[in-house]
């Protein structure tokens, strides 16, 4: 029958009986010596609750009996026996009482001490006025249960407590636990005493730090916390941590005014920046509205003028007692300037608007010309109509008819380019303007003296404009230019990692060509400068760096070579193939570790590094699929061995399994991970089992401990109790179903050692109730008078019986019997009487002295002769 059908089918092993309830007890008659057995087992049992114990107590009543079990309880019961005693109205003279009823003279001094500590109790409101010397003396010396426990409870002093503990460890188990729970709970006080205390130095030296540190931010929230938190610490501080925290706050609240003041200062700053920003911002837009109107809404002169008043007003007034950043005043110079020449272009064009009009009207182009050269109107800005129109006639004015040379193919291509210009000039294309501009220069150029006039006022025209365009677009770049000159020269002088220094000079750099560049070689040069003295840092820099490249492009190429050596020469059928992901791995890593590289030359030797990787990886996960498989298997035959009997066979496979587990090559990890959670699962599964058949085997075991316990404790119980001979048959019972008990090896020794003394003790037991009651049978027989006995005793016969007796006794005999025991000694001696078994012939001769005595007796014996032959009995030892 498997393991399992056993634990299924076995037999339930009969619950011991629960411990009676206080209802149980009140059923219970102490005067039943069985009752009383069971009343002894809930007072002595250590599980026993004090209520249950007190109720026993109280059911019993009988002190020749409680005292007793005194002997046999625990201290915390001892504590709540002496207790009860005390309570009980004229315990001091019950104790007496049941003093002289027990014999044992160790239970006589259990008496005394309990009588003891009735009568010198010294009251529990007395002990409110003891000192901590007098409540350590009374915990530890009171023979009054109760107020040793009082006294414990009263005392604060921990050195006094360490020392009541100390003390009362393994002797009052209840004023231990007192005097330990006190001090854990002076310990508790103490730590957080230093908790807080340890809180409090750290907040005062986070105030103090807070007052030195360089970081600002939320300066002002983080001081506000810290006060706030003070507060919960400041009443539990000593007068010098007051003292340092209150000097620390003082300075904080210095370095926030500070603050504050500095915060102020910026904050105006920040306006007056943003003014400026704002005023910027502005002229900018009103340049950008100026430049995209309609031709039919130019602005008057008072609005402008109004306006370009404001702003330059509004800038003074941000720039008062604050730093201006030269690139941002260069722009403020150049919008305004901008705004000024389209101020005074307005003033220029309504002073000569009505000129304009008659020339226009008159088809008079020279005037044109003129007036249009006066009013200088910027470029790219919206024209007003009239001024338009000049333009326009200015530019298809005519010429001598002698000079033309209209219809040419050349001057088409002339009029096509001025057409482009125009274009270029009007969308603000400043490279493509200049390129085109000097083509058109050199094509008038070649044209005979009388045709170039037909082009020269257009083109000297749109010359200008592009001249105004490459002004507009200095005005605008050169503050950005001298910017990138200036952060160049400060890159110069800074100490930064190559690399990093390389990058940041080629962001200037293409920053720079952003810009488109600078007509101004003194600028231009000035930034190339700076930009070579930077890089000058980097150069060596690189060239290390580039025979770095060339060593680690060598390496590569090595560990290439190694590889493929390896590749080429390894049995694979037969290798170590852990050694081989070692190898696989370590390329790896070198390879990693061979940087920097130079990625063009690299290309070719990576694709062959690849390339041999990829080989080896194919060959490590064919190993590895091979390994799980057997793995796999492995976990197969484990989950088998669930339900595999005997179970010691399936416990030794699975450790084989183990075994072989351990011994599988490598695999992937987390494909191996599963697979072990499974093993692991198979096998927790058997070790399971084996768990619950020890669990099983353990309660068995403890069944035994606990049915030789009780059934030593049942025994020592009866053997103690005045009624032995009562309870003889059931010691005897108990007896041989302990022999019958299979204990472990581990504690049948001790339980064997108690169970031969506790019966030798009732071997002794019985002999000497044996020995009583016979030896009350040979006095009942003395006593007994035949129906022939004489009717006068014959004295001198029972006196010779009496010498007789004492001598079996081994007595002395009186003065005036000496000379007959001689006698009769010698007689004995002669007659061999000294041989054999001494027990059957000391009974022998008990029966013979009793028949004489019986003969010669009478009705009426001498009452000292009654008296010598009944004691000279019952001091027979046999």
């Amino acid at each position: 029958m498997s393991s399992f059908f056993k634990r299924l089918f076995k037999q339930k092993s009969p619950k011991r009986n629960p411990e009676p309830q206080p209802r149980d007890i009140e059923q219970l008659d102490p005067k039943d010596p069985r009752d009383r057995d069971k009343l002894f087992k809930i007072v002595t049992d250590p599980q026993t609750s004090d209520r249950e114990v007190i109720a026993a107590l109280t059911k019993t009543g009988t002190l020749e009996f409680i005292v007793p079990w005194y002997v046999e309880s625990p201290p915390r019961v001892q504590n709540i026996i002496s207790d009860w005693i005390a309570r009980q109205p004229g315990s001091a003279r019950r104790l007496s009482q049941a003093r002289g009823k027990l014999a044992d003279p160790r239970l006589k001094r259990i008496c005394d001490q309990l009588a003891g500590d009735t009568d010198e109790n010294t009251g529990g409101a007395s002990l409110q006025d003891q000192g901590p010397e007098q409540l350590e003396r009374l915990a530890l010396r009171s023979k009054s249960a109760h107020e040793r426990r009082e006294a414990a409870e009263r005392i604060e002093d921990e050195s006094t407590l360490q020392r009541v503990a100390k003390a009362s460890k393994g002797r009052d188990k209840s004023v231990y636990q007192i005097a330990r729970h006190k001090l854990q709970a002076l310990r508790e006080q103490d730590a957080r005493a230093e908790a807080i205390n340890a809180q409090t130095e750290k907040l005062i030296d986070e105030c103090a730090l807070h007052a030195r540190t360089e970081s600002t931010q939320f300066y002002s929230q983080r001081f506000e916390s810290l006060t706030e938190r003070w507060k919960a610490l400041s009443e539990t501080a000593t007068p010098h941590q007051q003292e340092r925290f209150h000097a620390a706050q003082a300075q904080c609240q210095v370095r926030l005014n500070e603050l504050l003041a500095e915060a102020e200062k910026a904050a105006q700053a920040t306006a007056r920046s943003h003014e400026r920003q704002e005023t910027l911002a502005l002229l900018d837009r009103t340049l950008d509205d100026l430049q995209n109107l309609a031709p039919d809404q130019i602005p008057g002169i008072s609005s402008l003028d109004a306006m370009q008043k404001t702003q330059e007003n509004r800038w003074l007034e941000a720039t008062r007692d604050s730093p201006v950043d030269r690139s941002e005043q260069r722009k403020y110079e150049h919008l305004m300037q901008a705004l000024r020449q389209y101020v005074q272009a307005v003033q220029n064009f309504e002073a000569r608007r009505g000129q304009l009009e008659e020339a226009t009207a008159n088809g008079d182009a020279n005037s044109l010309v003129n007036l249009v050269a006066e009013v200088a109107w910027p470029v790219g800005y919206t024209e007003p109509q009239v001024l338009n129109a000049a333009r326009v006639l200015t530019l298809k004015r005519t010429v001598p008819a002698e000079a033309a040379i209209t219809g040419s193919t050349e001057t088409k291509e002339i009029d096509g380019l001025l057409d482009k210009l125009e274009d270029a000039t009007q969308k603000k294309e400043l490279k493509p303007s200049r390129r085109l501009l000097k083509e058109v220069q050199q094509r008038v150029d070649r044209v005979p003296g009388a045709g170039r006039r037909q082009f020269q006022g257009r083109l000297t025209l749109l010359a200008r404009q592009v001249q105004e365009l490459q002004d507009w677009q200095g005005f605008a770049t050169r503050p950005k230019q001298e910017s990138l000159c200036e952060q160049m020269e400060h890159l110069t002088d800074q100490h930064l990692d190559p690399e990093l220094k390389a990058s940041k000079i080629q962001e200037l750099q293409k920053e720079w060509r952003e810009l488109g560049g600078s007509s101004d070689q003194v600028l231009w040069q000035r930034f190339k400068k700076a930009a070579d003295l930077a890089f000058e840092p980097c150069q060596q820099y690189f060239e290390i760096r580039n025979e770095l490249k060339a060593a680690n492009l060598h390496k590569r190429e090595q560990l290439c070579d190694e590889l493929s050596m390896f590749v080429s020469q390894v049995d694979w059928s037969a290798c170590d193939w852990r050694g081989v992901e070692k190898i696989h791995r370590k390329a790896r890593e070198e390879w990693r570790e061979a940087k920097p590289i130079d990625f063009r030359r690299n290309r070719d030797i990576q694709r062959r590094f690849d390339v041999l990787l990829k080989e080896i990886d194919g060959r490590l996960n064919e190993e590895r699929d091979r390994n799980e498989r057997v793995k796999a298997d492995i976990v197969e035959r484990a989950r088998a061995l669930s339900e595999l009997e005997p179970l010691n066979d399936a416990i030794s496979q699975a450790k084989g399994l183990q075994k072989e587990w351990e011994a599988v090559g490598l695999t992937d990890q987390k494909r191996d991970r599963l697979l072990w959670q499974s093993f692991r699962a198979a096998c927790d599964k058997v070790f399971a089992r084996r768990d619950d058949q020890r669990a099983e085997q353990q309660a068995q075991t403890s069944e035994q401990l606990e049915a030789a316990q009780a059934l030593l404790d049942a025994i020592e119980t009866t053997l103690v109790s005045p009624e032995l001979s009562n309870g003889a048959g059931a010691i005897r019972q108990r007896l041989q179903d302990y022999r019958k008990l299979e204990l472990p090896p581990t504690h049948r020794d001790a339980l064997d050692r108690r169970f031969e003394q506790l019966q030798d003790r009732f071997q002794q037991a019985a002999r000497e109730a044996e020995s009583a009651e016979i030896k009350r049978m040979w006095l009942q027989q003395l006593r007994q008078v035949p129906s022939d006995a004489p009717a006068q005793p014959d004295t001198e016969a029972l006196r010779e019986i009496c010498v007789r007796a004492e001598i079996l006794a081994g007595l002395e005999s009186p003065e005036e019997d000496q000379q007959a025991r001689m006698t009769l000694q010698v007689e004995r001696l002669a007659a061999g009487l000294g041989q054999g078994d001494r027990i059957p012939d000391t009974r022998t001769e008990v029966d013979r002295l009793i028949g004489s005595w019986q003969k010669n007796a009478g009705a009426t014996p001498p009452a000292h002769l009654q008296e010598r032959i009944e004691h000279a009995f019952t001091s027979l030892v046999f």
